[in-house]
């Protein structure tokens, strides 16, 4: 695969990859967040 292919590529998959994060924000009427959630603050931790 040439190198032009291969950024062709690359850019069609994040193109895609953009575009369905995109669709299931705006299907899911949420703004988009990291899938992980921020963990628990240290103080709160039971001793």
């Amino acid at each position: 695969m040439s190198a032009s292919t291969r950024v062709k590529a690359a850019i069609g998959a994040a193109l895609f990859a953009g575009f369905a994060v995109l669709s299931v924000g705006c299907s899911m009427k949420t703004p988009v967040t990291p899938v992980a959630p921020a963990p628990p603050p240290v103080e709160q931790v039971p001793q």
